[in-house]
């Protein structure tokens, strides 16, 4: 076990930049192995679309060793791990930076506190209740029934656009029960009621097939179930204590994942999983903190839209518990668990 401590938070003044053959300058000295996190820029005309990985390429390095290279394509943050002994760290970039923020977060071995009661390590079952869907369809929702958990949740059985998803958030899911927004369809061989919200594009299963009920009443249940779920997901989403998933088949860019996190944090500081399939680089069951609220996940795939509803568990349990951890922890940026 790691022991976090922050030692230094600080906006650099005057204003420091980074540019070709300007390197900034950051004089830290350490007592111990700590973790340097940033908040930059790349400096320029206004950011629409992604620059591309030459945007920026930025070095980092620690008394003249190199410690890391990355590239910086839009304001982010981003730790790198530094050596005990580090006393003068150097940032040069391929192109103009500003940096606006300089954490210092300390890192202790636990052993120390080894005398000290342990607390007891959270259960699958608390992991996957503490996290919670934000759409794009229904797998982590049935993921958490296979583990006896049904969580009252908005767009745990919902297909929910990204971009529809931020609308809604922006919007404070305004009219999310209006009658001239709700449609209600029979799909499959099941013949089940399906909910379409057209203001923002969800479509969400409500487990009611057309011989159990008719369509007025499925409606008028829909919508009371609608209005009481909003309320609950902005109340989670104001009181941080959720850590919110979202995934899609086919992949996110950075600049969605951005603006999704963005649109949450007009509610407080919720935290997202943003969830990816795994590859060479990132293996099944891996999770990192990427920024501030802001997780990564790699699992090793997605189970197909059509079959989402016959989708396991298993491939969400690790990601879930080391997700959870990080979280919980509030573990710093470039923290990572495989």
């Amino acid at each position: 076990m790691r022991i976090f401590s922050e030692l230094a938070d600080f906006a650099p003044d005057p204003a420091c930049t980074a540019a070709p053959g300007a390197p900034a300058s950051l004089h830290l000295p350490l007592t111990g192995p700590a973790v340097l996190v940033l908040q930059a820029a790349p400096l320029g005309p206004p950011l629409g679309p992604p620059l591309g990985p030459s945007a920026a390429q930025v070095d980092v390095a620690a008394d003249g060793r190199h410690l890391a290279t990355l590239g910086l394509e839009q304001p982010t943050q981003f730790g790198v791990a530094l050596p005990e002994d580090s006393s003068h760290v150097t940032v040069s970039a391929s192109a103009a930076i500003a940096i606006a923020r300089v954490r210092l977060v300390g890192i202790a071995e636990a052993a120390a506190r080894a005398a000290a009661p342990a607390a007891e390590p959270a259960s699958i079952v608390e992991v996957m209740h503490a996290l919670q869907s934000l759409g794009d369809n229904c797998e982590f929702g049935i993921a958490q029934r296979h583990c006896e958990l049904e969580p009252l949740g908005l767009l745990r059985f919902t297909a929910s656009p990204i971009d529809r998803l931020i609308a809604a958030l922006e919007a404070r899911f305004a009219g999310i029960d209006d009658p001239a927004n709700l449609v209600l369809e029979v799909h499959g061989d099941r013949r089940e009621y399906v909910l379409l919200q057209t203001r923002y594009g969800m479509r969400t299963h409500t487990l009611v097939l057309e011989h159990e009920m008719t369509a007025d009443r499925v409606l008028a249940q829909q919508r009371r179930k609608l209005q009481f779920l909003a309320r609950k997901l902005i109340e989670d989403l104001e009181g941080g204590r959720k850590l919110f998933v979202y995934k899609r088949n086919a992949g996110l860019a950075e600049a969605e994942v951005l603006a999704l996190h963005a649109a949450m944090r007009r509610y407080g500081r919720p935290a997202l999983l943003w969830v990816a399939q795994a590859d060479a680089a990132h293996p099944a069951g891996s999770a990192a903190v990427v920024g501030d609220g802001l997780l990564r996940g790699f699992i090793a795939g997605f189970a197909p839209y059509e079959t989402a509803l016959q989708a396991t568990a298993e491939p969400w349990l690790a990601l879930a518990s080391r997700a959870f951890h990080l979280w919980r922890s509030e573990a710093p940026v470039g923290s990572m668990l495989a």
